[in-house]
């Protein structure tokens, strides 16, 4: 082939290889402004051997002075994978059956060296979980069942680590574990469906309700509100129900399979370029 004619079919080919790659960055698509874009709340399945029904399935244990863990419990330890119901929220573009109910589990698991303090007239207690006691802190939704779309095991609906704040009125029975990036936390999100950049703003909010202490002496549940125990400066051990939100930042994106095949296209057409120039 003539130098000349090469030359211009090699341009026409960078054209063309650029052009697909442009397409393909356009067609992923925002998915929102930093709002929040997926919730919980307890599952209820009834058809298990014996049925979990919504209940107190976090649990909370502060015996320890300078380690206290929090997650979800069902029967054997924290972390204990239990019934979740999972929706995605504001994003379009969401494939149809990632819309709506996603019945799923949750599992949780949190830990803390750092002592409850206490604001507000001694009337509200608050503790970082920084996650330097014995348990990873992180929060996993796994999908029951594979979805058609997306990548990896197609079943990580969402997945955070982090780093948050456990609060609550004492004598009331409701806390909270909250954390936000603007205000100094760490959270991490991963998913097998959308796309996060490594600098995303993210908060969230889990409402821990029915916080229930139990009673150390006979290890049974009772009546008594959150309290903080003396001797370990943690709260008292105690079991909740839970509900939650997630929230992102602008640049989060649910990536379409026209766009990785484009991607593809566009790399291939840019590597025959290559051997074509080595082979010159």
């Amino acid at each position: 082939m003539p130098h000349s004619l090469r030359c211009r079919v090699d341009r026409t080919l960078v054209l063309i290889a650029f052009f697909v790659l442009a397409c393909s960055a356009l067609s992923v698509r925002p998915a929102w402004a930093a709002t929040s874009f997926a919730q919980f709340t307890e599952g209820n399945v009834s058809n298990t051997t014996p049925p979990i029904p919504l209940g107190n399935l976090f649990g909370y244990d502060g015996s320890t002075a300078g380690n206290a863990s929090l997650g979800t419990i069902n029967g054997t330890g924290f972390g204990d994978p239990i019934p979740a119901n999972f929706f995605f929220l504001n994003l379009p573009g969401l494939p149809a059956d990632l819309q709506g109910l996603q019945n799923a589990t949750m599992r949780m698991t949190a830990s803390t060296t750092a002592q409850v303090v206490t604001g507000f007239g001694d009337t509200v207690g608050s503790q970082l979980f920084d996650g330097e006691g014995d348990l990873e802190s992180v929060i996993q939704f796994t999908r029951n069942t594979p979805a058609a779309e997306g990548n990896g095991s197609r079943t990580n609906l969402l997945t955070i680590n982090f780093t948050a704040q456990l609060s609550g009125t004492l004598g009331g029975e409701t806390a909270s574990l909250t954390a936000d990036t603007l205000t100094g936390y760490s959270i991490t999100y991963t998913s097998d469906f959308l796309s996060f950049s490594p600098n995303e703003q993210g908060s969230f909010n889990i409402a821990l309700t029915s916080w229930q202490t139990l009673s150390v002496d006979q290890n049974i549940a009772g009546s008594g509100p959150l309290s903080i125990n003396d001797a370990t400066q943690n709260f008292n051990i105690a079991t909740a129900a839970g509900a939650g939100s997630f929230a992102g930042g602008p640049s989060v994106s649910i990536p379409e399979p026209s766009s990785c095949v484009l991607a593809i296209l566009g790399l291939g057409l840019l590597g025959v370029l290559g051997r074509r120039r080595l082979s010159a």
